[in-house]
C-alpha cells in the first residue's frame, strides 16, 4: 500500500493544495470539521475514516470538484476503482482542465476487473497532454495504448 499511498498523496496535496481543509472556501463550519478530521484519518492511513468524513462533508456541500477528486483518491486506495472513477469522471466535469483528476482516474480504469484499456489510454494521453510529466507515465501510456496483438 506504500507506493499506491503516494501516488495519492501527490494528487491529495495537488487538488487540495495540502490540506483538504483548504477547500471549503467559507463552507458551514461543520464542512470544516469534517475535512479537518478527514484530514487526520488520511494522516493516519484510516481510510474509511476518511472515506465516511468526506462523505458527511459532501451530504453537507454538495458534490464539489475536489471533494469528490479527494473521495475518489481514498476510494481508490481502498480499491473501489469503479467509485473512484465514478467520482473522477464528476470532478473532471467540473474542472476537465486538472491533469491530477485524469491521471487518478486513468490509474482507477487500469484496474478494474476486466481493466478498461481504452479509457486509461484516453486518460493517460490527457493527463500528458495537460503538462503531466511524460516521464511519470510513459511506462503507462506505451502499456495501455499500444493495441494488443491477436
Amino acid at each position: 500500500m506504500g507506493r499506491r499511498l503516494t501516488v495519492l498523496a501527490a494528487i491529495f496535496l495537488a487538488v487540495s493544495g495540502g490540506s483538504s481543509s483548504s477547500i471549503a472556501d467559507g463552507s458551514h463550519p461543520a464542512v470544516e470539521g469534517h475535512l479537518k478530521r478527514a484530514d487526520a484519518y488520511f494522516d493516519a492511513q484510516d481510510l474509511q475514516g476518511a472515506l465516511r468524513e468526506y462523505n458527511a462533508a459532501i451530504a453537507i456541500a454538495g458534490p464539489t470538484e475536489r471533494l469528490l477528486a479527494l473521495r475518489g483518491g481514498v476510494k481508490f486506495e481502498i480499491g473501489d476503482y469503479q467509485g473512484a472513477a465514478t467520482d473522477l469522471t464528476s470532478a473532471i466535469r467540473s474542472n476537465p482542465k486538472n491533469p491530477d483528476f485524469y491521471l487518478l482516474r486513468g490509474l482507477s480504469r487500469s484496474l478494474l476487473k476486466p481493466p478498461d484499456r481504452k479509457g486509461t489510454c484516453d486518460d493517460l494521453e490527457k493527463a500528458r497532454a495537460l503538462g503531466v510529466d511524460i516521464r511519470d507515465i510513459a511506462k503507462g501510456v506505451d502499456e495501455w495504448c499500444v493495441v494488443p496483438q491477436e
